[in-house]
């Protein structure tokens, strides 16, 4: 379950998904999972875990400015392909 939302979640967009998810590189499609948010949008998962974006990386890709931020009472993380912060 999402806790992130409102505020939260303009900061930490979730990441969203219409379909099943499906893994690239060296991550696994069976790690991969989705939950229903609260507004019945479906957000994709990692070994359970809800995934986001970070709204300071913007939209060029590559970017991890993110990584290791405290804020709405958790840290946050980066996951590599194979899944490690």
């Amino acid at each position: 379950m999402s806790t992130c939302s409102g505020a939260c979640a303009e900061v930490w967009p979730p990441v969203i998904t219409t379909a099943s998810p499906k893994a690239t590189g060296g991550a696994n499609t069976a790690d991969l999972g989705t939950i229903t948010r609260s507004d019945g949008t479906k957000q994709v998962t990692y070994k359970g875990h809800p995934l986001y974006y970070y709204a300071g990386d913007g939209t060029s890709g590559g970017e991890s400015t993110g990584q290791a931020i405290s804020s709405f009472g958790a840290p946050w993380y980066v996951l590599t392909r194979v899944g490690a912060k």
